[in-house]
């Protein structure tokens, strides 16, 4: 029986960098569908934009769930680990958005928080999308 590399074994249809690509554009598609849809929701309803942080936080949540989702679907075996790297990926490219729209960023409590959910989040989309391909 022969040896594999890390990247042949743990990846079946495409390299570890190609799936995390995907894993992040299928994500970040899924964010603008889903901010449409609430900034649709906000003007045409009588919902108030207080509630915007509760509909960004399950959005990022739902975001962070479909990238770690998408990053495991092609991985042979580790889906909990393709996905948080799936869900670090997405966390990571929306702080480097918002330092480029804000001018600014700053490491806090929330950041932290946000790092963590992301990681257990994606790590859990992960789980559920290697098994979905079996």
């Amino acid at each position: 029986m022969s040896r594999f590399s890390f990247g042949e074994a743990e990846m079946i249809k495409a390299s570890p960098v190609k799936s995390l690509a995907r894993a992040l554009l299928a994500s970040m598609i899924f964010t603008i569908i889903v901010f449409v849809a609430f900034s649709l929701i906000i003007a045409f309803t009588p919902m108030s934009e207080a509630s915007a942080d509760i509909m960004v936080t399950a959005a990022t949540a739902a975001a962070v769930s479909v990238s770690g989702f998408a990053a495991a679907k092609g991985a042979a075996s580790k889906g909990w680990m393709w996905g948080a790297l799936g869900g670090i990926a997405y966390i990571v490219s929306v702080w480097i958005i918002g330092m480029i729209a804000s001018g600014g960023f700053s490491f806090n409590s929330k950041t932290l928080m946000a790092l963590l959910l992301s990681v257990l989040i994606g790590a859990l989309g992960g789980i559920v999308g290697i098994n979905m391909r079996r």
